[in-house]
């Protein structure tokens, strides 16, 4: 039973690693592609 909590800890851990991860990744992409096109304006 325990091993069971576990495994889905880690996977509940690594979830949100990788939510955080794209959520930085998409933030940063964002902020770039909009500094780029109000340079240009």
């Amino acid at each position: 039973m325990s091993d069971k909590t576990g495994k889905i800890c880690t996977i509940a851990v690594l979830a949100m690693w990788i939510v955080l991860q794209l959520y930085t990744n998409a933030i940063t992409f964002f902020e770039s592609f909009y500094y780029t096109y109000s340079d240009r304006t």
